[in-house]
């Protein structure tokens, strides 16, 4: 995952520390498929890696969609990045903010209500 050098020249930790400074909160909306349903990359297969990027920019929330997704369960899907967060996210003395919403937009599909908290 990367952010557009066009439209965000001084990257993303930037434009969060820009966001905090403000006194407000950052978040992101990242796809579980493939690609976004914007057509941009998406997080699976690289959920480690995509989890890793969130939490050094200093995101608070991610919203994570559900296009593209290639026929992978969304219980995987959404599970494996739930994983990701948890192994990559900093220590308590990291500078950082060490917490982070996660929230899953799967439009109840799949029986999300049995395995969704």
């Amino acid at each position: 995952m990367q952010s557009s050098q066009d439209r965000f020249p001084l990257g993303m930790k930037d434009l969060a520390d820009h966001v905090h400074n403000a006194g407000l909160k950052f978040g992101l909306t990242l796809g579980s498929g493939i690609k976004t349903c914007q057509g941009y990359f998406g997080s699976l297969k690289n959920e480690l890696l995509d989890a890793g990027s969130l939490w050094s920019w200093g995101v608070d929330y991610l919203r994570y969609g559900n296009c593209y997704a290639e026929g992978v369960p969304a219980k995987d899907r959404y599970t494996s990045m739930s994983w990701a967060l948890n192994q990559t996210k900093p220590a308590l003395y990291h500078p950082i903010n060490v917490d982070m919403y996660y929230a899953i937009n799967n439009l109840g599909d799949q029986n999300v209500a049995e395995w969704g908290p």
